[in-house]
């Protein structure tokens, strides 16, 4: 099982890099897809250095609250993995799947596998660890015997700057 689960995470990742000219999700694809307004960029003008790595990391999120469909997906990210799911590597599986008091991103009913979205809500701002309500819902998850499957934004992100 443990072999599956890599070979999964391996197909996911090469279709990621595939897609790249598709314009997904990360900092090169929100760049592409509109121009940044001024208006958000106060939160940014409190602190002296580092500014350009900070707006470099913003940007995505005013495109990621109006390019997805919130009825059928939880984020940006969420629509990109089920993309590449569906599209590239041909899994089918459901969006929004409810298991008891949770709503999972992505299910794959047939092998009870879940694969989240870590989207950048479900972090500490400035940091690689996930909330304490984040890590909560990964233990239901977990106790509902699903297999989880984590892909954080900064990861997948990773994916599409990669040459």
């Amino acid at each position: 099982m443990d072999e599956e689960l890599k070979l999964f995470l391996q197909e996911v990742r090469t279709a990621g890099e595939r897609s790249r000219e598709g314009g997904g999700y990360g900092p090169g694809a929100a760049a592409a897809r509109a121009p940044q307004s001024d208006s958000e960029g106060s939160d940014l003008s409190d602190s002296d250095g580092g500014d350009s790595d900070a707006e470099e990391a913003r940007p995505a999120l005013p495109a990621a609250r109006s390019s997805f469909d919130k009825h059928r997906f939880s984020s940006e990210l969420h629509q990109d993995l089920s993309r590449v799911l569906r599209e590239t590597l041909g899994v089918e599986h459901q969006n929004l799947a409810s298991a008891g008091p949770l709503t999972l991103d992505i299910c794959h009913l047939p092998t009870m596998t879940a694969v989240e979205a870590g989207a950048r809500w479900q972090y500490y701002l400035r940091s690689p660890r996930l909330t304490a309500l984040a890590r909560r819902r990964q233990e239901l998850i977990r106790a509902m015997d699903f297999r989880l499957i984590h892909v954080p934004y900064h990861r997948w992100e990773m994916l599409e700057t990669e040459d």
